[in-house]
């Protein structure tokens, strides 16, 4: 296959498993070494098709045959549908889910707190994902085994 894919934006772009800088290019025939057979296409227009549907969407990438001649006439650029965006794009939503911030700072303040504390703050614990996570912490920490035995006591308890 003959031809290239060039980065034409003012930054590095992260595409097909690797990163291509500004000016640099991409050819076809390391694109379809990394994706091409999994693709099922073959070597050729359809696979540049393809590649420029499903990669290379952006108007930064340009596609050249040889060095100044384009690969895709400018009618058939024109000819790609328009995708209108859907109601509300544009607003940032910020999720942010407490509970998950909790756990962490509970699994933490468990196997940092001294034994005696971290029983209590274990036996007042309902939460299976918190018990099991501070069990896989607790595993990967040393001297941290009577933690542990009282983790395993404690999910034996709330499982059954």
């Amino acid at each position: 296959m003959k031809g290239f894919v060039k980065n034409e934006s003012d930054r590095t772009l992260f595409v097909l498993q690797r990163p291509i800088n500004p000016g640099f290019s991409l050819t076809f025939e390391e694109a379809y070494v990394v994706v091409g057979e999994k693709s099922g296409k073959n070597k050729g227009s359809t696979f540049v098709n393809w590649l420029r549907a499903t990669y290379f969407q952006d108007p930064v990438w340009a596609f050249y045959k040889d060095e100044g001649e384009d690969y895709f006439e400018e009618e058939d650029t024109g000819a790609r549908p328009r995708i209108s965006s859907a109601k509300g794009a544009g607003k940032n939503l910020i999720r942010r889910d407490d509970a998950r911030e909790d756990s962490r700072a509970l699994v933490l303040k468990i196997l940092d707190s001294e034994l005696v504390t971290a029983k209590n703050l274990i036996d007042k614990c309902r939460d299976r994902s918190v018990l099991k996570k501070a069990l896989a912490a607790s595993k990967l920490r040393a001297g941290k085994e009577a933690h542990m035995r009282h983790l395993i006591r404690r999910l034996e308890q709330v499982y059954f």
